[in-house]
């Protein structure tokens, strides 16, 4: 049985690709980012996105239509998506 962390980096993996993919402009930013850049690595169940606001209701269909709930929390620049325990903040 896979663990909760590996399941979370899966989905990450999975939604990342789909959005690689799409042709959408997006950044990672976050702890993902941090460690990438720096090696200083912390563990996180989330996962930042950046893009630019007019992408975002995209974003958030694309990742919708991967089975995971997406919706805007505030109106003019951070949507979420979430499995289980996971979360990725689109942020504009």
């Amino acid at each position: 049985m896979q663990s909760e962390l590996t399941r979370i980096r899966s989905m990450y993996r999975r939604a990342l690709t789909a959005l690689r993919d799409s042709g959408i402009p997006f950044m990672v930013g976050g702890a993902y980012a941090l460690g990438l850049h720096t090696q200083i690595h912390r563990e996180t169940k989330d996962l930042d996105i950046f893009t630019l606001p007019r992408d975002c209701p995209e974003v958030l269909k694309l990742f919708a239509d991967l089975g995971y709930p997406s919706r805007m929390v505030a109106r003019h620049w951070l949507g979420k998506v979430t499995w289980e325990d996971a979360v990725i903040d689109i942020i504009t």
